[in-house]
């Protein structure tokens, strides 16, 4: 938590959790509540039902978490593949659900 709330202290413009934290619920609460930039969040290996939770944390903030964007960012590449091969998908949304493409 230590990293979080100095990170959020430098009131950078967004903040990117990595895959492997976007279940880590104590330290997107910080993020959510103390933070008032745009955070990017990858989904890497997530499920379809972890990203619900993902999207429905976002939405259930209060005040402000609201109204912020949210970035969700779903890459799938294997290193050998040539990059027009690439699958590159980010998702944009706002919490209220509305689309920010």
């Amino acid at each position: 938590m230590t990293s979080a709330k100095e990170i959020v202290s430098l009131n950078p413009i967004l903040i990117k959790v990595g895959s492997p934290s976007n279940q880590h619920w104590e330290m997107q609460k910080v993020l959510r509540d103390e933070y008032g930039g745009d955070i990017h969040i990858s989904t890497g290996m997530t499920t379809k039902e972890e990203v619900e939770k993902i999207v429905t944390f976002w939405e259930e903030g209060a005040g402000d978490a609201k109204n912020r964007h949210v970035v969700l960012h779903q890459h799938t590449h294997t290193l050998t593949l040539t990059p027009p091969a690439h699958a590159h998908r980010a998702l944009h949304f706002k919490c209220r659900g509305t689309p920010v493409l």
